[in-house]
């Protein structure tokens, strides 16, 4: 009897281990992480049913090597992609160092008025990134990542 409940919390503990892992920041492979720190939104009615909405997404490389990034693609909801003016990628080449902040700022049309914060973070529901990593053990490595935002 004893046995089978340590098997049990065997499994119950790398279960969680698991869940922990993935829910984490993007790993971009050993220990390196690129992080969204912060987002921004901003909202501004600019003619009559068209609304402009900027968005602000903050990345800090958690890494210990330099990261490039070289796109940034905002994924936005099926429903209104017929409804809004966007760019479908957002081309950066840049390259953070550890614990450096990099700053994307992009912005959509989008054919309504009257909208909130609420509804701007809905319509944006995920953003992917492709970068490549430069570590101290690692060479070169590419990756593609999706952050939610909250």
């Amino acid at each position: 009897m004893s046995k089978e409940i340590a098997w049990r919390v065997i499994i119950v503990y790398l279960t969680l281990v698991i869940i922990f892992y993935f829910s984490k920041p993007y790993r971009l492979g050993g220990y390196e992480e690129l992080a969204i720190t912060r987002w921004n939104y901003d909202i501004e009615e600019i003619e009559p049913n068209k609304t402009k909405i900027s968005y602000g997404v903050f990345f800090t490389n958690k890494s210990l090597g330099n990261i490039f990034i070289r796109i940034l693609k905002p994924n936005y909801k099926t429903e209104v992609l017929n409804s809004i003016e966007y760019d479908n990628v957002i081309i950066l080449n840049k390259e953070i160092v550890p614990e450096e902040v990099l700053e994307v700022n992009w912005s959509i049309i989008v054919d309504k008025q009257g909208l909130t914060v609420k509804d701007a973070k809905a319509i944006l529901t995920s953003v992917g990134i492709n970068a490549r990593v430069k570590g101290e053990k690692i060479i070169e490595h590419d990756m593609v990542g999706t952050f939610n935002h909250y």
